[in-house]
């Protein structure tokens, strides 16, 4: 198919191009509508090769939906300017092709035909004349330069002057020399008295070697406004008269200034930390700093002569040519700065900041830009991070001010219950977390099983079954923080979903993030607390180390409540644990003594604790001896002699005190030559492994021997008279009845009470009048 349209059409008049494409449209026809001067010959056909070898052309526009062979079997046909006009990102078109076209078009960019007209008429008309005028233009200059910077003297063997076309005060500056210039008619006195000046301000220097009776020089003339250079030849004509000398001067000041001026300008330019480069109209890189080069991983030599396409990441191309379109459209614009994304030559993308201006042809028309660039990307990427760790400081002091709001609150929490579910609602009603549940190892089985729930998709968390030993410490984020005793983040659920079924339902759910902390309070942990977020990366460190303490604070709630519940024999579940071993806790004094000691009760003081013990079958001093020397204690001494026998043990803990901090009570301890025997109570949620954990450490080789859950807690009625007592109360009457001190006569003062107790005399009479009142009124008020 073969057509010709747009003006003049049916004229001889203009410019011929040959549009050749695959298909037919209406872009010819807009086409030819925004040719001015230029009739456009169009063929989608096999017959577009013949055209182009048969007739002459002034310019080609090819699509790239043409055959690569049919491309350059075009290309190689005519010779004229040629432009692609391309529907596909120029980054995909093989560079073959885009180093064989003058330009390249985005089909897809907006009012693409406009700019192509602009394009064609650019190639095909404007630039021909400019060059013409260029060269016009440069012809003129070097006659005017020949003709006004130039002067000749001839000068006879005498050295007068006998012709010149210029007067020597015309072309020296000789008014404003400042030193004496005589007056004299030898030209060569006058010019020595001008040149003879030191190397340093002035002078003639050599400038090239003798070429038969030519001499060169340069001729420096310094003056009070400036130096003023010449190129100085002479010609030795021996053989005309007597012989005369043509001396020729040629003023090149403006030259030299003009050059000082390029090369510190090159300087700045090379040296200049932002990239400048230039694009020809075609969008080819004619010129580019070393700081461009660098900046895109390219020697300079590389990038000179490489089509804008192939160094813009892909879509950015359509980009720039809108940008300068609006330059276009806006002749009153100086420039513009648009940030664009380049692509470096290992495939890199750098952001740079670009400032275009437009190249100016002499006319209306486009002749390219000068683009100063300045690589943004490391501060974009500060910028990022900067807003990213504002929106982490924002979102890590709302997280704070959460955590303490539920801290806050846990002191208020009669039961565990209560507290496992002030805290998931807490954090629900934030308005930060969809769902959060609080789960606890259940059964003999050691199954983790949510208890306590809030949010969405609770209806689904029935199904969750997960064992504390699945997958180990590289098991999914549940299992592992209750192993671990340490928070686990899960920034993307997507890689929950390759570990267990739980992940895809969490995908399913909405939820891209979830933190799991444990419920731990020193060797206890109690259960887990797991958080889902809708968003990815919800949980950074610092936030995790936030959930870290919430952890441990219901931890330590949840131990509190339980010893609570123990103080109130709330049904415990009571653990009778035997030991053989010789290493057994005071097995070696019971042996070394042929004794039996029992536990008479624990006082906490400021220094440790103070563990009483009643002695059968031996002297109480003996026992303490044999305490002193074994060193299994820091101290011991004889408490109470008649009566019930009482030694006290000083020490930085018990058996008793570390069994509270995992929410069990020491009820009984009977230790013999033959090994020892304990009873232990707890609740029945308490964390049993914890409780066995602590006696094995005091009782090696311990044994369960029964575990027994109470039936019938104490009603209200039947109330311990200690109720009312506070802890510490509790503690220093015991320890002072276990002491004698209320014996008659007394086994123990108070200044050697409150001695034992690390406390002052005062203090302790005031705990024990307080403890007294106390439990009185227990008694005589019920």
């Amino acid at each position: 198919m073969t057509g010709e349209s747009g003006p003049g059409s049916e004229t001889s008049d203009g410019e011929r191009v040959l549009y050749v494409d695959t298909r037919t449209d209406s872009v010819p026809d807009r086409l030819a509508d925004r040719l001015a001067d230029c009739r456009l010959h169009h063929e989608t056909g096999v017959e577009a090769v013949t055209a182009a070898e048969s007739e002459s052309w002034d310019g080609l526009v090819l699509t790239d939906g043409v055959a690569a062979d049919r491309r350059s079997a075009l290309l190689d046909a005519v010779d004229c300017p040629s432009v692609l006009y391309a529907s596909a990102d120029p980054a995909t078109i093989p560079a073959e092709t885009t180093r064989r076209v003058e330009t390249i078009v985005e089909r897809e960019t907006a009012d693409a035909p406009s700019l192509l007209a602009e394009k064609i008429e650019t190639l095909v008309g404007q630039f021909p004349d400019a060059f013409e005028d260029a060269r016009a233009s440069a012809l003129s200059t070097i006659c005017r330069e020949v003709t006004e910077a130039s002067a000749l003297f001839v000068v006879g063997d005498d050295g007068r002057l006998c012709w010149s076309n210029h007067s020597f005060e015309a072309l020296f500056p000789v008014d404003r020399i400042e030193r004496s210039i005589p007056e004299t008619e030898d030209f060569y006195a006058r010019l020595d008295a001008i040149v003879s000046a030191e190397p340093d301000d002035g002078g003639r220097r050599e400038i090239g070697a003798r070429d038969g009776p030519v001499e060169n020089h340069s001729v420096v003339v310094p003056t009070p406004t400036g130096t003023r250079y010449y190129v100085h030849q002479r010609h030795r004509l021996a053989s005309v008269g007597d012989g005369i000398t043509i001396e020729q001067f040629e003023d090149i000041t403006d030259r030299v200034r003009r050059e000082t001026r390029r090369r510190l300008l090159a300087l700045l330019v090379e040296q200049a930390r932002d990239g400048l480069y230039t694009l020809d109209h075609n969008g080819v890189v004619d010129f580019c700093n070393e700081s461009f080069a660098a900046m895109l991983g390219y020697e300079r030599g590389d990038l000179i002569g490489m089509h804008a396409s192939e160094i813009l990441a892909p879509g950015e191309l359509g980009a720039g040519q809108r940008t300068v379109q609006s330059l276009l459209d806006d002749p009153d614009a100086e420039g513009a700065e648009v940030d664009m994304t380049f692509r470096t030559r290992d495939g890199q993308h750098r952001e740079l900041s670009i400032h275009y201006t437009l190249l100016s042809t002499g006319g209306d028309t486009y002749g390219g830009l000068m683009g100063v660039a300045r690589d943004v990307t490391e501060r974009r990427e500060r910028t990022r991070q900067i807003e990213s760790q504002r929106d982490e400081l924002s979102t890590l002091t709302r997280t704070n001010a959460l955590v303490q709001d539920i801290i806050g609150s846990l002191g208020t929490a009669a039961s565990t219950t209560e507290l496992q579910q002030t805290v998931c609602d807490r954090l629900v009603e934030s308005g930060r977390y969809g769902l959060a549940w609080i789960g606890e190892c259940r059964g003999s089985d050691d199954v983790i099983v949510p208890l306590t729930s809030a949010g969405a998709w609770t209806e689904h968390l029935d199904e969750i079954e997960l064992r504390d030993d699945d997958g180990g410490t590289d098991g999914g984020p549940v299992t592992r923080a209750y192993r671990t005793g340490e928070v686990q983040v899960v920034s993307d659920t997507r890689s929950l979903a390759a570990l267990s079924p739980e992940g895809e339902r969490a995908l399913t759910a909405g939820f891209e993030s979830v933190i799991v902390a444990p419920l731990r309070h020193g060797e206890t942990t109690h259960g887990i607390l797991a958080v889902y977020a809708t968003e990815p990366d919800a949980f950074s460190q610092r936030i995790a180390r936030s959930f870290a303490v919430l952890g441990e604070t219901i931890g330590l709630a949840l131990t509190a409540i339980q010893n609570k519940r123990l103080l109130q024999h709330e049904a415990p579940l009571r653990l009778a644990f035997r030991s053989d071993s010789a290493d057994a806790c005071l097995a070696g004094v019971a042996r070394g003594c042929d004794c039996t000691l029992e536990t008479a009760g624990v006082v906490e003081t400021s220094d440790g604790v103070v563990q009483y013990l009643r002695v059968d079958g031996a002297a109480p001093g003996t026992v303490v001896d044999t305490v002193r020397e074994s060193e299994v204690v820091e101290d011991a001494a004889v408490t109470r002699t008649d009566g019930d026998s009482l030694v006290e043990l000083h020490g930085p803990s018990s058996l008793g005190a570390e069994l509270a901090e995992v929410g069990a009570r020491l009820v009984e301890t009977e230790i013999d030559p033959g090994g020892a025997r304990l009873v232990v109570e707890t609740t029945g949620d308490a964390d049993l492994r914890s409780v066995q954990t602590v006696v094995e450490r005091w009782f090696p080789d311990v044994t369960l021997v029964s575990k027994r859950k109470r039936t019938q807690p104490e009603s209200d009625g039947e109330r311990s008279p200690l109720s009312p007592l506070t802890d510490r109360q509790r503690e220093v009457l015991r320890a002072a009845y276990l002491s004698g001190y209320y014996d008659w006569p007394r086994e123990t003062t108070a200044e050697e009470l409150a001695d034992s107790l690390g406390i002052a005399s005062p203090t302790l009479h005031e705990h024990l009048r307080r403890a007294e009142r106390n439990l009185l009124a227990g008694v005589l008020d019920r």
